[in-house]
């Protein structure tokens, strides 16, 4: 069975709001960045291309991040092409819904969207516009709870239920790894406060070569789970950074089809290297379209605290 996991974060680090996923599968994704027109409203976004699944940003700097919650669903999705007659349509049509709250203008049009359209995005989800934020916790068996999200403490989902304690994993290893997850990004974040969101990226890394199978680290490497990818959202520049984890992760290039004099969004693809004795992560931008990124990767215990 094909499984996947994944923690969403929203917060400010150093002044700069921002938003966070970190995505976990037990299949290699085929991942691609999309910067394009639909509706008249530029948005980017990336899309695993074995599933359809889509996140991004807009050009009025509208964002939407999503964790599973719906898990007995979810665990068909992973390596089916996204027309698969049985699982794949529920993944796409996750992804419709949040390409469609990309085509909103406001804040209050795509809250309503990520709510109703064709029954509203199921999961975990957080929308916001770097102003406004909300959480939204939605399945197929619960309605929509939405709740306004505060810029002065930091926002972590994973994929059990808080408003409603039967969605997602609620029983063993599986829910104990969703909440510790949880736990951990969050504290991470509280400590780096005053630093920034790729500094975030770095120290939430970190765990994956301090323990690399541990099933709790956020970014990890267990015999049926791995994080595959990460991104980070930036309001301001309305732009996504999509981080690569090697070997675990195929990246099949980008399409671009922006036809204006000064584009308003904008996207970055890099790919986590190892760190090397000084505790400094190697980190590196990934230019060609498309390229296969897979290259191994060197862990390294004891390491030096971050700094």
């Amino acid at each position: 069975m094909n499984k996947q996991a994944c923690v969403i974060a929203l917060g400010e680090i150093g002044g700069k709001r921002f938003m966070f996923k970190n995505r976990d599968r037990n299949y290699i994704p085929e991942l691609k960045v999309y910067h394009v027109v639909r509706k008249g409203v530029e948005m980017v976004y990336f899309k695993d291309e074995l599933t359809g699944w889509c996140e991004g940003i807009n050009e009025f700097g509208i964002a939407v991040a999503n964790a599973a919650l719906m898990v007995v669903w979810d665990e068909k999705e992973g390596g089916q092409k996204k027309d698969n007659s049985v699982l794949g349509v529920i993944g796409s049509k996750d992804a419709e819904r949040i390409l469609s709250c990309l085509e909103c203008r406001t804040f209050d049009e795509a809250l309503l969207c990520a709510t109703t359209y064709n029954s509203g995005i199921k999961g975990h989800t957080f929308l916001s516009d770097g102003v406004r934020a909300s959480s939204i916790e939605h399945t197929a068996k619960h309605r929509a709870y939405v709740e306004d999200l505060s810029w002065d403490d930091f926002h972590v989902r994973s994929n059990h239920g808080l408003k409603y304690p039967s969605a997602g994993y609620t029983i063993g290893e599986n829910k104990e790894s969703s909440h510790r997850r949880m736990e951990t990004t969050k504290n991470i974040l509280t400590r780096l406060k005053r630093n920034s969101p790729e500094d975030f990226i770095k120290e939430v890394y970190r765990q994956r070569f301090e323990n690399l199978s541990d099933p709790y680290n956020v970014v990890r490497k267990t015999d049926n789970m791995f994080t595959s990818s990460q991104v980070l959202y930036d309001f301001e520049k309305k732009k996504i950074t999509l981080f690569l984890i090697p070997d675990d992760s195929d990246y099949l290039g980008c399409e671009v089809k922006v036809y204006r004099p000064k584009p308003s969004c904008s996207f970055e693809v890099k790919r986590l290297g190892y760190f090397d004795d000084t505790g400094r992560l190697s980190i590196s931008t990934v230019r060609g379209n498309p390229v296969r990124v897979a290259s191994s990767y060197r862990g390294r215990k004891n390491l030096p605290p971050f700094s």
